[in-house]
């Protein structure tokens, strides 16, 4: 069931990923094309502008994206070394310090 949920997870947030470069680049066009009357130098310049800020989106989702995968790994480590620790008490070792 917990994979289930983390592939779901995963799903939807490579969709919003997505969706937020999509939305980046449409966002850049219309500001290009409507600001061209204006002159090419003006386009170009909302062009820049708009796509930076459509951006923040990605940033955002992709900054969830990389904090989710780091819990998830440091989940596993930590489960890796309960279980280096309970096969040390086992065998009565003292760990090296």
């Amino acid at each position: 069931m917990l994979t289930l949920r983390k592939k779901a997870f995963d799903t939807l947030l490579g969709f919003a990923i997505g969706m937020a470069w999509v939305f980046a680049f449409v966002l850049a066009i219309f500001a290009f094309i409507y600001t061209l009357p204006f002159g090419v130098f003006a386009a170009i310049t909302f062009f820049i502008i708009s796509f930076v800020v459509g951006l923040i989106p990605v940033f955002i989702f992709e900054a969830i994206f990389v904090l989710f995968e780091s819990y998830e790994e440091r989940k596993k480590q930590t489960l890796l070394l309960e279980e280096i620790l309970k096969k040390m008490d086992s065998k009565d070792c003292s760990p090296i310090l």
